[in-house]
């Protein structure tokens, strides 16, 4: 039997799904998307996307712009910084 002791649970004690900087960027394309509509294509919440997101966009992995109250996510400059993914 294997226990994963590291893996976080919610506030019901469920696993929380983990998911890799590469597969968030991998969402993303040129166009740009809202953090709601990549957490759906994720299948996970958009606070948890969009904490994601903000460390990716610190780290100048992905492009962030602001329209009104939401945050809008592009592909970064994915050719330059493809070694660093």
């Amino acid at each position: 039997m294997i226990i994963i002791r590291d893996r976080p649970k919610n506030a019901k004690g469920k696993w929380i799904r983990i998911f890799t900087d590469k597969k968030i960027i991998r969402t993303l394309s040129e166009e740009w998307k809202t953090t709601s509509m990549i957490a759906k294509q994720l299948g996970c919440g958009s606070r948890i996307v969009r904490v994601r997101l903000n460390a990716l966009y610190e780290q100048g992995k992905v492009k962030r712009m602001v329209a009104g109250k939401a945050y809008l996510w592009a592909a970064g400059d994915l050719e330059s910084k493809k070694g660093r993914l």
